[in-house]
């Protein structure tokens, strides 16, 4: 590891309260250089997934105990693009969204402009490397908690287990903790990871499935009822559809009947002879998850006719 990039570690200047030393910018370092550890990360694109946040928070609860549900990654995402060797890559057109003077509320506003997070071209070749990375996390560590004896053996077996436990959770219909924000924060990055897998990565009105291996997705994890309305992330809440159709349905121009047949509102006009038009779906089946039990539930279905459809 060069000297360059070490000068950069020790210069973070997280925020203390109290005399207590904010874990944030801390935790998600290390809560990456565990993804890379894991093979969880092969490329210079730091999505945010539930193994991110996860790791994240179980780390950040070790260094500051102190700091209980307040750990929520959404806070160091955005704020450690100041230390020079973390960038976020914004989502076309949302580039002016960086320079404002606000941080953002949740994961979910910054996963509106937000596509993914880079390293510093010498700081990821580091990561990359077991022996370097081993030194990020000493210099990590040794600088801003010396006094904190990590088990990353410990973490890994207890993140995993809250992984799973969240996900069955998920699929069973059982909402996250309302009391408990960290925890909508992991639910939420469950939500976007496992709804397009329920649905093989495959659009239910349109069928369009691309296959990459460059963590490309051309599918998204759409709510039926709002998460702003009930704050359910549960799979039977969910559908899968590209991100035009999911605009759709999200203004009421499509919908979904109880017997799973695809709605188009009467209420706009489009060219007929395009190959986009949404009316070319209307009736048209459902393509559902191959169990059953995670089709998208009839009474949010229900809701969405009867509150967001125009008809």
């Amino acid at each position: 590891m060069n000297y360059k990039l070490q000068k950069e570690l020790i210069k973070l200047k997280p925020n203390k309260n109290r005399g207590i030393t904010s874990p944030h910018k801390i935790a998600l370092l290390l809560a990456v250089a565990q993804l890379f550890e894991e093979g969880l990360i092969i490329e210079n694109r730091i999505f945010f997934t539930a193994e991110l946040v996860a790791y994240f928070q179980k780390i950040g609860l070790k260094l500051a105990p102190e700091y209980g549900n307040k750990l929520l990654i959404h806070m160091p995402i955005y704020h450690l693009k100041t230390s020079g060797i973390w960038n976020l890559k914004t989502i076309p057109g949302y580039e002016r969204m960086l320079t404002a003077s606000n941080s953002p509320k949740s994961l979910k506003a910054l996963s509106e402009y937000v596509e993914y997070a880079w390293l510093l071209p010498e700081l990821y070749q580091t990561m990359l490397n077991p022996v370097e990375r081993g030194l990020v996390r000493n210099i990590l560590i040794g600088t801003y908690f010396p006094n904190s004896q990590l088990s990353y053996q410990e973490i890994n077996a207890e993140t995993k287990q809250y992984l799973e436990r969240q996900v069955t959770d998920f699929l069973n219909g059982i909402a996250a903790d309302e009391t408990n924000e960290m925890e909508y924060e992991v639910r939420g990055s469950i939500f976007k990871q496992q709804v397009p897998k329920m649905y093989n990565y495959r659009c239910a009105v349109s069928g369009l499935q691309v296959n990459s291996a460059h963590s490309i997705s051309m599918v998204d994890a759409c709510h039926i009822q709002p998460w702003s309305l009930n704050h359910v992330d549960t799979i039977q809440n969910g559908i899968c559809l590209t991100p035009t159709l999911h605009r759709a349905f999200d203004r009421g121009l499509i919908s979904i009947s109880d017997d799973y047949r695809v709605i188009v509102s009467k209420t706009f006009m489009e060219d007929k002879n395009s190959s986009y038009a949404l009316r070319q779906f209307n009736r048209k089946p459902l393509l559902l998850p191959i169990q059953k039990e995670y089709a998208p539930s009839l009474d949010f279905l229900e809701w969405h006719r009867a509150n967001t459809f125009h008809g």
